[in-house]
């Protein structure tokens, strides 16, 4: 499969790749416009990071993620980042008062350390002598929380585009409102 932009760029000789390009999601930039090739709906969050809706398997997928530049006109999608199904998502929308108001303490230069939990396995850490939101997927067992692999740590000012962002979603995909907190 081939990336198009002015000239055209071969994904496999500019993916360290198995070849498999199925699995990678693929995105071209045009002027300043970035077109997803597989995702339903991408806004941006600055710095290379999005908030992205798709369909996965007949399932809703949200992720906010970091992408880097292949190719001077490709994103890719990142390891960085966090995916979310629809129940998860909808837990994390009913935390984001709670996790404002340790944002707000925060900023107010109040001592903070918490741990939020969205749900079974998605935490929100929000602590003193880092400005933002670390949000991160943890492997739970044997009484003890493990820190998984997959996570990213949005800056304040990231972390308040995302609610605006989210509110762009509700009004791209109406049907999701009924699943807001």
């Amino acid at each position: 499969m081939n990336y198009r932009s002015d000239d055209t760029v071969d994904a496999r000789q500019q993916l360290k790749d198995d070849g498999d390009l199925d699995n990678t999601e693929k995105f071209i930039r045009t002027s300043s416009k970035i077109i997803s090739l597989t995702t339903d709906i991408k806004l941006a969050l600055g710095n290379n990071r999005f908030v992205c809706y798709n369909l996965y398997q007949g399932k809703m997928k949200f992720h906010i993620r970091q992408f880097e530049t292949l190719h001077v006109d490709v994103l890719i999608p990142s390891k960085q980042g966090l995916c979310m199904s629809l129940d998860c998502f909808t837990q994390f929308l009913t935390k984001i008062s709670e996790i404002d108001e340790r944002v707000t303490d925060l900023m107010a230069k109040r001592w903070v350390d918490s741990e939020i939990y969205i749900d079974e396995n998605v935490i929100a850490s929000i602590r003193t002598g880092f400005d933002g939101v670390y949000l991160r997927k943890v492997q739970v067992g044997n009484l003890k929380v493990n820190r998984a692999s997959t996570g990213i740590a949005l800056r304040l000012q990231e972390w308040d585009l995302l609610k605006i962002c989210l509110k762009e979603l509700f009004e791209m995909k109406p049907e999701l409102r009924m699943h807001r907190e």
